[in-house]
């Protein structure tokens, strides 16, 4: 009986000592990834080398703090930043959006931030009134002719009249 049982007990062995040879190897590869990591970064958790903690950003091989702004926050990944809403991204910083009169905010962290009111149009900074003439009526890009009168410049007229 004692004969049986010494094969099994070789077997154990082999497979610790083999799961051994695997696992020490792969250890000291871990190890020798995070040689020269800088401060602020943490070995990838797959792959070799490292990557900056989340509120850094990698230049020139080492980590450096991301400067978030006023009015804004950072990123889900943590690698840059957003604007609060009611602001919008300028270079490096987050400014207020000023709505128009006949205008309102638009949700949009780039961009003017804002629309014009239904009847209104950009125009520089503001929203100025769509003239619609005769004969015409308002629709999303300005104005268009009621059939069966056909835009003719900034007027609407009966085909074949001038």
């Amino acid at each position: 009986m004692n004969g049986l049982r010494r094969p099994r007990v070789n077997c154990i062995h082999l497979l610790i000592l083999f799961l051994l040879l695997v696992a020490i190897p792969g250890a000291a590869f871990a190890q020798g990834d995070a040689a020269g990591m800088p401060e602020n970064a943490r070995a990838k958790n797959y792959g070799g080398g490292w990557e900056c903690d989340r509120g850094y950003r990698e230049i020139d091989a080492i980590c450096i703090p991301i400067k978030v702004p006023p009015n804004a926050y950072l990123n889900p990944s943590g690698d840059g930043w957003k604007c609060d809403q009611g602001y919008r991204k300028d270079t490096e910083a987050c400014v207020a959006v000023k709505v128009p009169e006949n205008g309102y905010f638009a949700g949009s962290s780039s961009g003017p931030g804002w629309k014009c009111d239904w009847g209104y149009r950009k125009d520089n900074e503001a929203c100025v009134a769509v003239k619609v003439p005769e004969n015409a009526r308002l629709n999303y890009s300005g104005w268009e002719c009621i059939q069966p009168y056909r835009k003719q410049g900034d007027k609407c007229r009966l085909p074949g009249k001038n």
